[in-house]
């Protein structure tokens, strides 16, 4: 028999972040990639602020990866990839009561935002269940590219 057993049982709630890293800008304005290392030093820091306080907090996975999009340009149209980081996981059952619907959404959306400042975007994405959303910074600089 194993000395297994079953502790806690919810519904999935699945999550996921995704930023770019590659927008941070030296004082030549060329972009320089900071990676995952930096990505796992900013999600321990905010995860530490909750555990320290001794809120919930949402714990993940940190995968890098290619975003591969197109756009219009003035030489047609244009092929862009970026690193991107995704950070995801699942809302743990033992958070089921202290976790509302709401409270989920503004911790990614806090993550997000400090994710989002740490490497300098002006968009971050996040999926939530079976909604996306994008955040915006409005007090991105206009002469950066995003």
């Amino acid at each position: 028999m194993s000395p297994y057993l079953q502790k806690a049982v919810s519904s999935r709630r699945n999550y996921c972040i995704t930023v770019a890293t590659h927008a941070e800008y030296n004082k030549t304005r060329k972009g320089v990639d900071s990676g995952p290392e930096k990505a796992r030093a900013v999600i321990a820091e905010w995860i530490l602020q909750y555990v320290r306080v001794g809120e919930p907090f949402l714990a993940g996975i940190i995968t890098e990866g290619t975003a591969v999009h197109a756009a219009m340009t003035g030489r047609g149209a244009q092929v862009r990839k970026e690193t991107v980081i995704r950070f995801g996981g699942v809302v743990p059952p033992q958070y089921d009561d202290a976790l509302t619907e709401e409270r989920i959404r503004e911790l990614l959306n806090d993550l997000a935002s400090v994710l989002g400042e740490a490497f300098h975007q002006r968009y971050v994405y996040v999926d939530y269940l079976d909604t996306s959303w994008v955040l915006e910074n409005i007090d991105f600089p206009d002469d950066l590219p995003s």
